[in-house]
């Protein structure tokens, strides 16, 4: 595993895919969930967190590349109805990404999974 050695990042990385570092998909999923619940706290409505989410997404190019972008902007879309109804329930993020497939749920993820994910990370830009 490699962590990066940026100090305002900590990262887990499960080794390396064309255009960056690959990545867990739970740590992926739980990241953009955290997000996503920030962004409804806000009062966001749901096309309006979606956009934020895919904003929030291509923060990933500058560690982990384009792909990483990519893949968390189709997670984003694919999932954003599921999103919003569990955290409407109070659902955690662990109970999300366990329901969507990304954790090592039973229910078969409705695109392939993301091949990366943030562990713990923190962006300032």
């Amino acid at each position: 595993m490699a962590q990066s050695t940026d100090p305002t990042v900590t990262m887990m990385t499960t080794g390396t895919v064309s255009g960056g570092p690959a990545t867990d998909p739970c740590t992926l999923c739980q990241f953009i969930v955290s997000q996503a619940q920030s962004h409804y706290r806000s009062g966001g409505k749901q096309k309006d967190v979606q956009k934020d989410l895919h904003d929030d997404c291509k923060t990933l190019r500058r560690f982990y590349g384009e792909q990483a972008v990519k893949e968390c902007s189709d997670w984003v879309d694919t999932n954003i109805d599921v999103l919003y109804s569990e955290i409407q329930a109070g659902n955690s993020a662990v109970q999300i990404c366990t329901d969507t497939g990304a954790c090592g749920g039973t229910v078969t993820p409705s695109i392939s999974p993301v091949s990366f994910a943030m562990k713990g990370a923190k962006f300032l830009f």
